[in-house]
């Protein structure tokens, strides 16, 4: 039947709308030789679902679009009679029937377009009448949601009362016990500060012959001190350079290295000096590119880099560097106000007035005829705060270097440097400690907390120390005082034994008078008697304050018992009135459930039939949502099995790995940032992007904010945060056909905290979206591989979640070879800063809705206080430009760069690699 010529072209015009640009789409996909006839010059994969629209409106009357038109119409009118009968057989009346089945088709805001399509149009009485009882029904349909809605609530909040109850109650009984474990301690403490006076020491003997220690500086030892490695000086035919620098920045924050002197392959640097005749390129170049190594400015250190023609211009250069870890440029310092290497000592010792700019400093005086002697320290033997530098006092030892001014390089900015990469064999050794110095440090790192954690540390008596002290592993500590002090075993025990007799002379408190008392003691009983009755008043005297506040502890524990007893009472009360709202719901919940029970029969008996029935089920799917129906074929299977629909959308959650001392503990989110790092590199990630990727995934999982991961290794990439966060713990959810509520419902059923949804766009699942994202309590990060077909998706897909395009990410294949790590359990969790909030101004120009842009704000703060070093390229590449592209806003974003008022800071290197997608500009 010719249906669409019963139409005016305004009706013809709605009746396209409903069926939907995408569907024309599809049919001139279909048919393209037709499609040609109709619009030439345009191929049908190429149109914007708008264009297609436009164009079977403009064209409906052509015979390949009327036809088609009239067959889909055709069936939607009988699926509509044949719902209509269905209900009427269930036992609905022909206007409850009509109602609910208009309410439910594609027609529910065209209801005389369906009248006039059947050639029985209504009049605009009878058109409101149907519109009304429309109404009615949605309004009870929205009532029995609310109803539902209530109940599930009030059924939640009776939860969490009870768990609140028997909270309560498990914390009572832990004060309870925390009371108890109080008071007996309190009397431990009673106890052992009475017996403390009764207590007898024994007195060590005194030292009897004074160890040798500091033997001469042999030569062996002496070359324990030589730095000297030929292996690593560049070679003579070697196409890099090897180049003193130093790290600045210019106006828009960008780093260089600023070149001062080449290392040749013999080892001796000499000062570079550029030929202003040439220009500065290539090995003239006195400025170099910055990549990686220290970044503080004014840092001097040692880079390898090389040159090569640009493939743009090849009269001007690419540099290619990287920091040299082998070699560390030792930096000059002479002292004019010492006149020896004791003096200087004293010096560094005190602190001086000097920032170091290298990692290894020689601290040298001038002793006379160009000669310099001095102190090689690197940065572990030496500290400097607020500029000031002293020697660290886990420094043993230090090489004495002796050398002349011929040796040293100076820069036109006032530095010096040692002329060699390589300080060598020193002349001597400076000790900066004595024996008994070494033995003490040596004692007390060997205390460990482990041990000490073991005794209360407010009953810090002489027994205990000296029992402490004996606990020590001597024969570890002889070795190590043997090797500090360079001396033989037996001298080494001797040096121990010295430094135990002090202790014990200056806890003990021993002394001739001491010898003369006790003798006397012995030797009258009256005296001892007397003496006792004196110590123990004064001992009580003197410990009147202890036992004092032991007393106000234990009837403060006591007072807290009483409260936490009632506080019990009030629980219970509580836990009564709980009850009692529970059986009053459970009143309610049974009420409302005999009203569902003619909902819940029909419902099921329609499912058996569609289950019977698969050509009648899919009809149906005409009447939910409004979601057009595609007709595949005439001929369909008589039975569905319904497992295979949960076949269609599988969801599967993935174990913790079992071995953890195989993963990487997580202390802080700066060790989940670096094993994430670490796991992108296997997924294929870019080493530049590596670090900011990371820190934007651990900021969106603090926030639990969903991300859509666009283009290649984007599965690859959700994979490898998985194990560098959870021990490979996640779940996984494949959309595929038409949307399955059984495996929505099994999302974090097993604890999974991290879903990575798959093939997201599918059509039977976008309208789900927030279903699937209900539980606020999940990171999820959906993926697809074109990053095309995003445009086309509805803006408000990103209030739910955000864009992240990875082909400008990665550059390799992923390996899929992921450890992974875990949160150990003294993890630091996130606290949000204080401090005022960064936001992106720019945002405002791209047309975002205020949530999106709320989102996009929040999840930069996080991971600007997770990681510092967050750069502007950083936040462009996560938070900008994903966002512009996906809403289509490029062209806006290039004239924001363009702007300087705008605010857009990126490198340049980033401007270069983004003008294939913003333009020249």
């Amino acid at each position: 039947m010719n249906y669409i010529g019963l139409l005016t072209k305004e009706e013809k015009s709605t009746l396209c709308e409903i069926i939907t640009g995408k569907e024309f789409k599809e049919l001139f996909k279909r048919n393209e030789q037709e499609f040609a006839k109709v619009q030439k010059g345009f191929r049908a994969k190429s149109l914007t679902e708008q264009h297609a629209l436009s164009i079977a409106i403009t064209n409906i009357d052509k015979p390949f679009i009327a036809t088609w038109v009239n067959m889909r119409v055709e069936h939607w009118l009988k699926k509509i009679e044949e719902n209509i009968a269905k209900l009427e057989g269930e036992g609905l009346s022909h206007g409850a029937a009509l109602a609910t089945t208009m309410l439910d088709s594609f027609f529910v805001n065209n209801v005389e377009l369906y009248f006039k399509l059947t050639g029985a149009p209504l009049d605009t009485d009878a058109c409101s009448n149907l519109y009304e009882r429309m109404e009615d029904i949605k309004s009870e349909r929205a009532r029995n949601v609310e109803t539902s809605n209530r109940i599930r609530s009030m059924e939640e909040e009776n939860q969490r009362l009870s768990n609140q109850v028997e909270e309560s109650q498990h914390s009572i009984n832990a004060i309870k016990a925390e009371c108890e474990k109080k008071i007996q301690e309190i009397e431990q403490d009673k106890n052992q500060l009475a017996s403390l006076l009764a207590e007898a020491q024994a007195k060590i003997s005194e030292l009897q012959t004074a160890p040798s220690a500091f033997a001469s500086d042999d030569a062996d030892y002496l070359a324990r001190f030589d730095d000297t490695d030929a292996s690593i000086l560049p070679s003579d035919n070697a196409d890099e350079i090897v180049s003193l620098c130093s790290v600045v920045s210019d106006y828009n924050g960008q780093k260089w290295l600023i070149r001062y002197a080449d290392l040749n392959n013999n080892g001796h640097y000499y000062i570079f000096h550029r030929n202003e005749d040439i220009p500065p390129y290539f090995t003239n170049r006195d400025k170099i590119f910055y990549k990686d190594g220290p970044s503080k400015d004014g840092f001097y250190g040692i880079w390898t880099w090389s040159a090569v023609p640009n493939e743009n211009d090849p009269s001007k250069d690419y540099i290619l560097s990287r920091y040299n870890t082998e070699i560390d440029a030792i930096e000059l310092v002479t002292f004019t106000q010492a006149a020896s290497l004791d003096e200087l000592v004293s010096l560094l010792k005190e602190g001086i007035n000097y920032q170091p700019h290298s990692r290894r400093v020689m601290f040298s005086i001038y002793t006379s005829n160009g000669q310099y002697t001095g102190i090689l320290c690197t940065a572990k033997e030496f500290n400097t705060v607020n500029e000031k530098t002293n020697i660290s006092e886990d420094c043993i030892v230090v090489p004495v270097y002796e050398f002349t001014g011929a040796d040293v390089i100076h820069l036109d900015n006032g530095l010096s440097f040692y002329g060699n990469a390589f300080a060598g064999l020193p002349s001597k050794l400076y000790h900066l400690k004595s024996p008994l110095d070494i033995v003490k440090d040596i004692v007390l790192s060997s205390i460990s907390w482990a041990t000490y954690k073991t005794r209360d540390v407010t009953r810090a008596q002489y027994k205990t120390f000296k029992d402490f002290i004996d606990a020590i592993p001597v024969d570890d500590i002889t070795c190590k005082i043997r090797a500090a002090c360079r001396c033989s075993d037996p001298a080494a025990k001797e040096l121990l034994d010295e430094f135990l007799s002090i202790v014990w002379q200056y806890v003990d408190g021993d002394s001739l008078e001491d010898e003369i008392i006790r003798s006397a003691l012995s030797a009258n009983t009256e005296l001892q008697e007397k003496a006792k009755e004196l110590i123990r008043q004064d001992w009580e005297k003197e410990n009147e304050r202890l036992l004092t506040e032991a007393q106000k502890k234990l009837d403060l524990l006591r007072v807290e018992l009483k409260s936490a007893a009632e506080d019990l009472g009030k629980a219970q009360e509580a836990f009564n009135k709980t009850k009692a709202e529970d059986e009053r719901l459970s009143d309610i919940i049974a009420e409302k459930e005999k009203l569902a029970d003619g909902v819940e029969k029909a419902i099921a008996e329609r499912i058996q039939k569609a289950r019977e029935n698969a050509a009648d089920f899919i009809a149906s799917m005409a009447f939910v949502g409004g979601q057009p129906v595609q007709i595949v074929g005439t001929t369909t299977p008589t039975s569905v099995d319904a497992a295979s629909e949960l076949d269609m959308a599988v969801y599967r959650t993935f174990p913790e790995f079992e071995h953890f001392d195989e993963l990487e503990a997580h202390h802080s989110w700066a060790d989940v940032i670096n094993t994430a790092v670490f796991e992108l590199a296997e997924a294929g990630v870019a080493e530049q992007y590596r670090s900011g990727l990371a820190a934007f995934l651990c900021a969106a999982y603090i926030e639990k904010q969903p991300l859509l991961l666009v283009g290649p290794n984007a599965i690859d990439i959700a994979q490898a945060f998985c194990a560098a966060v959870t021990a490979h713990k996640h779940g996984e959810l494949y959309c595929e056909g038409g949307c399955v509520r059984q495996a929505i419902e099994k999302i974090g059923a097993d604890g999974e905290d991290i879903v990575i949804i798959n093939n997201l766009l599918a059509g039977g699942w976008m309208n789900r979206l927030p279903e699937i994202l209900f539980q606020k309590d999940i990171f999820y990060m959906a993926t697809h591989p074109y990053a095309e077909d995003v445009q086309v998706e509805p803006k408000s897909l990103y209030s739910f979640t955000l864009p992240l395009f990875t082909e400008f990410l990665v550059d390799k294949k992923a390996t899929g070879k992921y450890y992974g790590g875990y949160f150990s359990d003294d993890f630091k969790p996130y606290l949000a800063g204080k401090g005022a909030r960064k936001e992106l101004t720019i945002l405002s120009k791209l047309g975002l809705s205020s949530l999106v842009r709320s989102k996009i704000n929040s999840l930069m703060a996080t991971i600007h206080n997770i990681y510092p070093s967050t750069t502007t390229d950083d936040d462009f590449l996560f938070f900008i430009f994903p966002i512009s592209y996906a809403s289509m806003a490029i062209n806006e974003l290039a004239a924001a760069i363009a702007d300087p008022q705008k605010s857009i800071e990126i490198s340049a290197n980033l401007k270069r690699d983004l003008q294939h997608v913003l333009g020249e500009n």
